[in-house]
């Protein structure tokens, strides 16, 4: 970010379109690099336009999320465990009981949206 204004220090955008062959050729030849797609596009115009660019070439190391199975399936039991919390709960009815069921339901979803969101990186 670039303190003086807030803003990236890469502040204009291209958008542009490219078939799935390209674009994963794209990616592979990124991560090959241990960079971003848009790091490498940056680097090719760059060097086809015999610029230095240091600031558009600049890239920090690609980050890739594996998520160990062990704590896939860690967090799948979780979401059992509360799912049979809340069944419970729900079957008591106590009086004070919808707050909690509330309480347990939203840690439910929450916890549902993160064990999606790691299948799809494992």
């Amino acid at each position: 970010m670039d303190p003086s204004t807030g803003s990236r220090l890469l502040p204009s955008i291209l958008g542009i379109r490219l078939t799935g062959d390209l674009r994963a050729k794209l990616t592979v030849a990124a991560q090959r690099d241990g960079i971003s797609d848009s790091a490498l596009v940056r680097r090719l115009i760059a060097d086809h336009l015999v610029d230095e660019a240091p600031v558009d070439r600049a890239s920090g190391p690609r980050l890739v999320t594996q998520v160990p199975p062990e704590d896939l399936a860690a967090a799948s039991r979780m979401l059992g465990t509360l799912t049979t919390f809340i069944v419970r709960a729900r079957e008591a009815g106590e009086a004070d009981g919808a707050g909690v069921i509330a309480a347990m339901e939203a840690a439910h979803e929450r916890l549902v949206r993160l064990i999606e969101r790691l299948e799809t990186r494992s």
